[in-house]
């Protein structure tokens, strides 16, 4: 019994260094890709630019409580 468990665990570690080396180099991979696009550059040039309410430069928007046209709602 303690030798299968034995066999059992060498093979999950040998599975886990597998997937530990994946994750590396999709790490790595997308690193790359990363620095190629320019995606960096992008999000660090809109979070250094200010942040500006717009909604001061128009007047408030009324809804309509309901529709003033005659056949609204009708069939």
């Amino acid at each position: 019994m303690y030798k299968e468990k034995d066999d059992e665990n060498k093979t999950l570690i040998k599975q886990n260094a597998v997937l530990e080396e994946r994750i590396r180099q999709l790490e790595a991979d997308n690193e790359s890709l990363r620095s190629q696009s320019g995606a960096d550059r992008i999000t660090d040039t809109f979070s250094d630019l200010p942040l500006v309410d717009y909604e001061e430069d128009y007047p408030p928007v009324e809804r309509p409580s309901s529709s003033k046209h005659p056949l609204a709602g009708k069939a």
